[in-house]
């Protein structure tokens, strides 16, 4: 997805202290995709957990059964 221009909304960062701009420009850019067309905003609905999954040192192993994040 490096170079895409698709940027369908202009929603702000919600967590500028572990995202950089550009990871959250590539999230923002999934809308271009069917199944990622909320995932933007469900992510700013989740920050928290989504957050802990990029912490953790085995994010595959998450126990977390959130119905919401399992879309993805």
């Amino acid at each position: 997805m490096a170079g895409g221009t698709h940027k369908p909304r202009d929603l702000v960062n919600p967590a500028p202290g572990w995202l950089s701009e550009r990871s959250w420009t590539d999230i923002l850019t999934l809308a271009a995709l069917d199944k990622f067309a909320d995932f933007a905003v469900e992510f700013s609905h989740h920050v928290t957990k989504f957050q802990q999954i990029f912490d953790s040192a085995e994010p595959h192993r998450s126990d977390d059964d959130d119905s919401a994040l399992l879309r993805y």
